[in-house]
């Protein structure tokens, strides 16, 4: 499995892992959803409460920020404070052993003017952004709690927590943003 002449280009689910930790249909992205995040968000590296990362923000101006946690080869800790990378879900197919992610690094961006995607060995390990692609979610910003809606629209107040304890996704859901209002109660 995961060599030359298999033609896995991709983790299966029960080697990626976002699908094994929340199972559902949660993963790790791929080459496109990581371009995407990539070319058509701005990335700010910033502090936020305390954590050195990214502020990547989309062009609808929903934000996620991606701390910057390095990485880890053995027992020997890496990058901390100095580099974002995560893992996606592909596979380097002339060369299994590797595989890509994306990364920003502070000094390589000043210089190159941009970040990009990183091929690193597998056996590095760096964090992870699971998606649940074309699902809908409605996240609420309260009080450092992220909360899930359940066959609601966008801007409903929302109590649920996220993600589901079963990491269950249903054709129901979709990312839809954060939202500052108050939970009433």
């Amino acid at each position: 499995k995961y060599c030359t002449n298999d033609n896995i280009t991709e983790l299966e689910p029960e080697d990626d892992a976002a699908a094994v930790k929340w199972r559902g249909h949660w993963r790790m992205p791929n080459d496109t959803e990581q371009w995407e995040l990539l070319n058509l968000c701005k990335w700010e590296w910033t502090d936020q409460e305390g954590v050195i990362g990214c502020k990547v923000t989309g062009p609808n101006s929903n934000f996620i920020f991606l701390p910057a946690a390095g990485g880890k080869n053995s027992n020997i800790i890496f990058g901390v404070d100095n580099e974002v990378r995560c893992w996606g879900n592909s596979i380097e197919s002339d060369s299994p052993f590797r595989a890509r992610g994306i990364s920003y690094f502070p000094k390589i961006v000043e210089i190159l003017g941009k970040n990009g995607m990183h091929i690193s060995p597998r056996y590095l390990g760096f964090p992870i952004r699971p998606v649940c692609p074309s699902y809908v979610f409605t996240f609420l910003d309260y009080l450092g709690t992220a909360y899930l809606a359940e066959n609601h629209i966008a801007g409903d107040i929302i109590t649920e927590p996220a993600p589901p304890a079963d990491g269950a996704c249903s054709d129901e859901y979709e990312f839809v943003g954060w939202s500052k209002e108050e939970v009433p109660y």
